[in-house]
């Protein structure tokens, strides 16, 4: 439900009402600017990291925000309660001004994802910050009285005449003893959206996100006290206010879960989590719950009802192998859980622990190197190589910071072996560059549930490569299944048909050979009663190996299902569940695609203004370059799995990139001009058109070769054909070809927050 300044207030009692009902909340924020990953370091320690967002997120503002409530109902059923909540944020009058930054890249990002600016500005609903709001409200009341008292910057109020404590002290006293000493003050409509905040921060519920780190930032900064330029003053306001925090990034990213989530952005993650071997937990929503279905990627609301249902199902998954018949929120891991949130692009550190020490791994493998100014970033890169470089960043002009394995040699050996080679560098161990007594260092201990290998680290943001498969998947947009909504009254009717009474049993088959004919359909689906088949063509009127099936019943649509992974002539088949929504959009896309093919072609990546499809283009590859170094070479994006196609014409020098979503496209443009090798790369906006074209003509080439009776093996090639407008780009479909098609259908990755990936 999208919730502004007509109304709010009507709906306050309400909302207040599902927080104090639920088990826990997930939140998730839009804002107008955030800390882009160029100013970041992967050798950041937590604290470095925090001083960066400090400087740079305090000034940018949030402007939507979205809670998700869920609430156990029945643990055996695994069946929940769950209500959702869009929230716009905006001062409504020059007296509430709250003064912020904005960023154009965040704001193209949500203008590309339809964000409703209108209703940002006209009726969005104001908020307030706790210690500046009742410093203002003291100044008012004891200016005329108390002329001792004295007021400093951080909203807090001191008396001349006693000595002041520390100030992260006063700042939690303030705030803790707000909730009893200033209640009436508190109650005034122009707190507006911080008063359901505050009630939130008291009711000591869980608070879930992906990425929270972010959300938590901008959620204290906004609502309750300035940040503090200190990480451990800002460590001890999180820990007074939320001792319950919950990262669904960083459960994803446990060892749990390594060998079936390889992708840990939120939309990706949370299809993931709706397909085996998660268990199918039922969720109970109001009639015409908005977001029971997609087309609502990176607006607030959504993204925490994504949250919230990974969280769900992830511990609902935990608690069904560890056989915990309980309320899975009451599992004994969300303890170890509590307060670990994700760190992005780091090098050794999967989480910050805001709520504990923050102690960092073993960085003996870490080093300065001063080098001379002619040195490049692919000068270092290439000089170290020899000692198994695991990653680098520039520091300066004259210094960078590399890590090397020392898995074969000690930090002396490996010393001696990196100076005797170049005499002219000056390699600095990282403990004696930060002067530190390595007797007195408190060393992290690995822990096998959240570390990485300490030998084999490059980033937390895990990366599934998969060799075999050559082709190349591009996200879809529109095809989300629904969430699974049980409503109490009406839910047999509504499972059964759509608003306009359409049947909507439907599967979707993926993976058959182009040649494939309704007849073969029916063979395959024996026992089904079957409606009507719609395959599925590209731009070029082939098939693309997909197809929808329209089926008489629930029961017919079940028997279809079980058919997943059975073989059609030489291809094993996927068959999972769709909608009429789903399929008649794949359609109707599907011809607006052919009947605009060239329009789309010429023009789409020259449009800058109507860019919407998240795939880049880049130029200037290092000859032999491969799939595995443009996904290194954009480490820390969240690429669409089997995204990445590099033709196959020799010295080409390019390569397709599809990412999920547009966020990480946008961001993907930031490495324009960036070192792969001793090349830098130029990086253009694209479009699905122009990659599937590059990718039909290294088909046809193939094809061409085969015919002719090369006796080269193809096997490995990268071949691959685009179905319809969704861009679902899978492996040629002839019956010759190997029998896989991992035609992923992913849409955009949760803003993150604008970070959630």
């Amino acid at each position: 439900m999208d919730v502004n300044r007509d109304n709010f207030y009507d709906i306050l009692p309400e909302i207040l009402n599902d927080i104090n009902n639920a088990d826990y909340v997930a939140v998730d924020g839009e804002f107008t600017g955030i800390l882009r990953f160029n100013n970041m370091s992967r050798f950041d320690t937590p604290a470095e990291r925090y001083k960066r967002h400090y400087e740079y997120d305090r000034h940018y503002l949030m402007i939507q925000i979205g809670l998700a409530m869920i609430q156990c109902t029945n643990q055996r059923e695994n069946r929940y309660a769950l209500k959702a909540y869009n929230f716009y944020l905006f001062s409504e009058n020059e007296t509430d001004a709250f003064e912020f930054r904005s960023k154009s890249s965040s704001l193209q990002f949500l203008a590309a994802n339809h964000f409703d600016f209108a209703q940002l500005f006209l009726k969005g609903i104001p908020f307030v910050c706790k210690t500046k709001y009742l410093e203002t409200l003291k100044s008012s009341q004891l200016s005329s009285s108390n002329d001792n008292n004295l007021q400093i910057s951080n909203g807090i109020t001191i008396n001349k005449k006693r000595k002041p404590e520390a100030t992260t002290n006063s700042v939690q006293e303030q705030l803790e003893s707000s909730n009893a000493s200033n209640a009436e003050s508190l109650k005034n409509p122009m707190i507006g959206f911080s008063e359901v905040m505050w009630k939130l921060q008291e009711s000591g519920k869980p608070i879930i996100g992906h990425n929270l780190y972010m959300d938590m930032l901008y959620i204290i900064n906004q609502f309750f006290t300035p940040l503090p330029p200190s990480y451990e003053a800002y460590k001890s306001i999180v820990k007074s206010l939320f001792p319950k925090l919950i990262d669904t990034k960083t459960i994803a990213s446990t060892s749990i879960f390594q060998n079936i989530i390889s992708n840990t952005g939120l939309n990706v993650l949370y299809k993931r989590i709706r397909e085996s071997p998660f268990p199918s937990c039922r969720f109970d929503v109001v009639d015409n719950f908005k977001y029971a279905s997609n087309g609502h990627e990176h607006t607030a609301g959504y993204d925490a009802t994504c949250t919230a249902i990974c969280m769900t199902e992830m511990m609902a998954y935990i608690a069904e192998k560890t056989e915990f018949k309980g309320n899975p929120i009451e599992h004994a891991l969300v303890n170890t859980f509590n307060g670990k949130l994700f760190i992005m692009l780091s090098f050794d550190l999967t989480y910050v622990d805001l709520l504990n020490d923050d102690d960092l791994p073993d960085r003996s493998c870490i080093f300065y190197v001063s080098h001379p100014q002619t040195w490049s970033t692919a000068n270092v890169r290439e000089y170290f190589s020899q000692w198994n470089l695991l990653a680098y960043d520039q520091l300066d002009l004259t210094t960078h910071i590399i890590a090397v394995s020392l898995e074969k040699d000690t930090i002396q050996t490996i010393l001696s072996k990196m100076r005797a080679n170049d005499k002219n560098l000056i390699i600095t161990p990282y403990a004696e560059y930060h002067h530190l007594d390595t007797s007195k260092i408190k060393t992290k201990e690995l822990d096998p549930l959240f570390d990485l290998n300490p030998n084999n680290r490059r980033s937390n943001n895990w990366v599934c490569i998969d060799n075999d498969t050559v082709s190349m998947n591009i996200p879809s947009y529109s095809t989300e299944k629904s969430i699974q909504t049980m409503n109490s009254y009406n839910h047999i009717s509504s499972a059964m048909t759509d608003s306009h009474g359409t049947n909507n049993f439907v599967v979707r088959l993926r993976g058959l050979p182009w040649s494939t004919k309704s007849s073969e359909i029916h063979d395959f689906l024996k026992g089904c009663k079957i409606r009507q088949i719609n395959f599925v063509t590209n731009n070029q009127g082939r098939s693309t190996g997909e197809c929808f099936v329209v089926l008489e019943s629930s029961e017919d649509a079940d028997i279809a299902k079980s058919f997943n992974y059975k073989n059609l002539s030489t291809r094993y088949i996927e068959v999972f569940g769709s909608n009429a929504d789903e399929m008649a959009q794949m359609i109707k896309n599907n011809n607006n695609r052919n009947s605009h093919q060239n329009n789309d072609t010429n023009s789409s990546n020259t449009n800058n203004d109507n860019w919407r499809e998240p795939v880049v283009r880049l130029r200037g590859l290092p000859y032999n370059s491969c799939k595995e170094d443009v996904i290194r070479f954009f480490n820390e994006l969240d690429i669409a799995e089997n995204g990445v196609h590099i033709p196959s014409r020799k010295h080409a020098g390019e390569a397709f990139v599809a990412f999920v979503n547009m966020d990480n496209a946008l961001r993907a443009l930031e490495y324009n001009h960036m070192n792969m090798g001793h090349r830098y790369i130029e990086i253009f906006k694209s479009t699905y058109a122009e990659a599937h074209i590059s990718v039909m003509n290294d088909t046809q080439s193939l094809t061409q070769q085969r015919d002719s009776g090369s006796n080269q093996n193809y096997g490995n090639q990268q071949q691959g054909n685009l179905g319809g407008h969704n861009g679902n780009m899978s492996r040629s479909g002839g019956d010759d070809v190997v029998g896989y098609n991992d035609n992923m259908n992913q849409h955009g990755d949760a803003s993150l927050d604008n970070y959630n990936s």
